[in-house]
């Protein structure tokens, strides 16, 4: 509505015309098509503008200032939530003319809506003032989870959140194991939710708790199935032990709680050590066992079957082990006795063993009180002794018992096969108290055949006192 009044007609004339949005005097003329100007909170929709406009109607010149009621702020400053495209005309013809002035909102995110005016200042005055209202905000909150359940996997569910005003999120309760990528935001935003995987055969749970100040609290609970229950054993469920073991280990892998013993043994004394666990555990799990290796006939295989169980499945891991042969040079049987003193010739022993005999050759080889000497070196060759050939087995490893104490404890040596190979790296070794010394067959990339026989050969000028000497067989 556009409304108009005259000076010159009479004093309340000029008082309706102040209140009714214009203002004239004489035959000058200044007034706006609205009384009151209001304007929302929030930008318009689908725009990120909110904008009001006020067509000024006047036939002279004129400076506009947008103020506020609360917070007054000087002419030639602007308030903080709102800006005029427009801010003065010249009008030199005194004609009446239009100008359109767009008041161009921010948002007032606080409830309390903002209180202002649009004065015209003409002449040094105020000749108008538009009464100005940006309502307070409404806060609401809405939050919108992509999915409610989680796979047993790694998972990610992602929370969408309308929001006008900041809010914050967190984890209520939770069975899962879950995190949060972000606890608060402003406006719009998006939650995500990471779950770890679910290694458990039941289903895990968590609740999410959206928050904005003024708002009711979003809760949203969700999800994650549970695993599929599964059982296994690392590599395989059958394994060799060496000849020299007296322990091993079952490596499995279970979602699920389980049980574990010793099914059927010929191994002697097999002892785990551990026998449960309560509930699944993530990666692999160790169960460690211990048994008396007894010695003998390399011949005969020994073995421990072991059950494995959850409440889903059984397996049966079965380990073996064949009998080193052990040459003891205390309480073995040497037939014929060892010498008691150095000789540079090449003998044959028949070794007992068990219940069986084998036959060694030994070269600066013999007996001094309760233990061998071996020879390092005697004009003209270096001492060695030469394995037995067993047929349908590999020596896979010759151990060295040195006497504790010896004035004699260093040994340089190395094993080939008969024809000069070096199938076990040479070792050094100086250490002058009890300890084993062990040659494996193998390291140097050459691997040992079943049924053949191999050489220690001593490689330095060193007299090294055994107690023992143990070949291990496979």
């Amino acid at each position: 509505m556009k409304h108009q009044f005259t000076l010159a007609f009479t004093i309340t004339t000029i008082f309706l015309s102040g209140c009714l949005g214009n203002k004239e005097t004489d035959t000058e003329t200044l007034y706006t098509d609205v009384e009151s100007v209001t304007a929302t909170a929030e930008f318009l929709p689908g725009s990120d503008e909110n904008e009001k406009i006020v067509i000024v109607s006047s036939n002279r010149s004129w400076y506009a200032h947008l103020n506020d009621v609360d917070h007054p702020v000087a002419v030639d400053q602007e308030v903080e939530w709102a800006s005029l495209d427009v801010r003065e005309h010249l009008n030199l013809t005194k004609v009446l003319d239009q100008v359109p002035i767009a008041i161009r909102f921010n948002r007032n995110f606080s409830q309390t809506a903002i209180q202002g005016k649009l004065d015209f200042y003409s002449g040094g005055e105020v000749f108008l003032s538009v009464p100005v209202t940006q309502e307070g905000a409404v806060y609401h909150l809405q939050a919108t989870p992509d999915k409610t359940d989680a796979n047993c996997n790694h998972d990610v569910i992602h929370i969408s959140v309308a929001c006008n005003t900041e809010w914050s999120a967190q984890i209520v309760s939770a069975t899962a194991n879950v995190s949060l990528d972000k606890i608060s935001g402003f406006d719009p935003g998006t939650v995500s939710v990471s779950f770890d995987e679910n290694y458990e055969v039941k289903k895990k749970y968590a609740q999410i708790k959206i928050s904005a100040s003024g708002c009711e609290d979003v809760f949203i609970d969700l999800t994650q199935d549970e695993s599929v229950p599964y059982l296994k054993l690392s590599p395989s469920n059958i394994y060799q032990l060496p000849g020299d073991a007296v322990s091993g280990k079952i490596i499995l892998q279970t979602n699920c709680a389980w049980t574990a013993e010793v099914a059927s043994a010929t191994l002697s004394d097999v002892v785990l050590s551990k026998t449960h666990e309560d509930a699944g555990i993530s990666g692999d799990q160790e169960i460690e066992f211990t048994f008396t290796n007894p010695g003998g006939d390399p011949k005969t295989l020994l073995n421990a079957v072991f059950s494995i169980k959850t409440d889903y499945t059984e397996l049966n891991p079965e380990y073996t082990q064949r009998c080193p042969l052990v040459l003891d040079f205390i309480n073995g049987s040497w037939s014929p006795e060892l010498p008691t003193s150095a000789s540079a010739e090449e003998k044959y022993y028949a070794v007992t063993a068990g219940e069986a005999q084998y036959t060694i050759s030994l070269c600066v080889f013999y007996m001094k009180s309760t233990y061998m000497l071996i020879r390092g070196y005697l004009n003209p060759i270096y001492g060695f002794l030469t394995t037995p050939a067993i047929d349908g087995l590999t020596l896979k490893s010759i151990v060295l018992v040195k006497k504790k104490n010896s004035t004699y404890y260093k040994v340089t040596a190395k094993v080939e096969d008969l024809n000069g190979v070096k199938v076990a790296n040479q070792i050094s070794d100086a250490t002058d108290d009890a300890v084993k010394v062990k040659w494996t067959l193998g390291d140097t990339g050459v691997e040992p055949q079943p049924g053949k026989s191999y050489k220690l050969l001593c490689t330095k000028n060193q007299n090294c006192a055994a107690s023992q000497i143990i070949l291990y067989y496979e």
